[in-house]
């Protein structure tokens, strides 16, 4: 995971090369230089443990190859992992013109109705956008089928887009927003979301091509 001080903004990012998060929040103190380092997945999971039940302030102090973090009475103290992170900033879509608004749990529900039979092997989910309406539809290896609809927030025009179903699954248990916004371009291209009136959460995930 990537841990960035920029523009007194402390930023985190983690990627798979098929999904993107990331998050961001102010620095209760200025710093006058920037910085990135690469944090190992068991310290985030670690730091996420220490800070769970907590509004305590964090201190962070950065090393040549250590990051030292303080909370309260607990200490962490990591290594860094040598090496350079991909340009995140390059992977999320600014062009994407069609924006649909839909009710977090809503989705997850029926997302978790119509994998009832999906395939262990592909977990593929494909949403078809309409006019207020989003058609959940999966199948698996015996030729089974399921369907869902929910009503959505979307004007635009019609859209299909398959997705790994336990990334658009993780996404959705994750986040704890009402509701979530999907800007999207076309059916092979990356989907952006994002929480309205919240800048500093955004996750990509990389459709599956059929």
């Amino acid at each position: 995971m990537l841990f960035e001080v920029k523009n007194n903004q402390l930023r985190m990012v983690a990627t798979d090369a098929h999904r993107l998060g990331f998050a961001s929040t102010n620095l209760i103190q200025p710093q006058k230089t920037d910085y990135s380092v690469i944090i190992p997945r068991k310290t985030i999971l670690e730091l996420f443990r220490i800070l769970e039940n907590t509004t305590t302030p964090i201190t962070v102090k950065v090393f040549p190859n250590q990051v030292y973090f303080e909370c309260g009475d607990k200490q962490l103290l990591t290594k860094v992992i040598d090496g350079k992170y991909p340009d995140y900033e390059r992977v999320i879509p600014l062009n994407n013109d069609k924006i649909c608004l839909v009710n977090r749990l809503a989705l997850l529900n029926a997302v978790d109705r119509v994998s009832v039979i999906g395939s262990e092997k592909t977990k593929t989910l494909t949403l078809d956008f309409s006019e207020s309406i989003l058609t959940l539809s999966c199948n698996n290896e015996e030729q089974e089928d399921s369907f869902d609809e929910i009503e959505i927030h979307y004007n635009g025009t019609p859209i299909k887009i398959s997705f790994n179903l336990q990334y658009l699954r993780d996404l959705l248990t994750n986040s704890l927003a009402e509701n979530l916004q999907l800007a999207m371009f076309d059916g092979q291209r990356s989907v952006l979301v994002t929480i309205p009136d919240e800048p500093n959460f955004k996750a990509v995930i990389m459709p599956l091509r059929i």
